[in-house]
């Protein structure tokens, strides 16, 4: 039995050790990175469209919500309702719009299409963030940002 503990142990200690390591090594959330960059390249006259839940990290960087489509809260709602209304198109017809690295992969031929068709350019920036788990990295938690041009 205190055998079977000690190698529980062990495998727990160096999952942590890596862990630690890799949170270290890199971000853990982009939030912090696209804060400094919406602070040093937009106005407060610009106008900042959100997708996801992601996003709503960035929104303790600043005195008020950035964001437009935040316009009661400035959290991100799981009611249907909230969910629905934070999906709707002209949220893509703002000047920048921020969304998750998920919610991007799963839409993006909507949204190019959307863009497409309204004659919109864009440029795209990424940020970086990850959530680490046991050693790995479990989950990718990316934003991105596209600026109309």
């Amino acid at each position: 039995l205190y055998v079977l503990l000690a190698i529980i142990l062990l495998l727990h200690s160096v999952w942590g050790i890596k862990t630690c390591l890799l949170d270290i090594k890199g971000p853990y959330c982009a939030s912090k990175q696209v804060a400094n960059y919406i602070k040093e390249n937009y106005n407060s006259n610009t106008k900042i469209a959100a997708w996801g839940f992601k996003p709503v990290g960035i929104q303790p960087y600043f005195s008020k919500n950035i964001f437009v489509n935040y316009t009661e809260e400035s959290f991100f709602s799981w009611k249907r309702k909230s969910i629905e209304n934070k999906l709707e198109p002209e949220y893509f017809a703002s000047d920048v719009l921020i969304m998750e690295i998920s919610l991007y992969e799963d839409l993006k031929d909507y949204i190019h299409n959307y863009w497409k068709e309204n004659n919109y350019e864009y440029t795209s920036k990424k940020f970086n963030g990850y959530l680490f788990s046991k050693g790995k990295v479990k989950e990718d938690n990316v934003i991105i940002i596209f600026e109309k041009v």
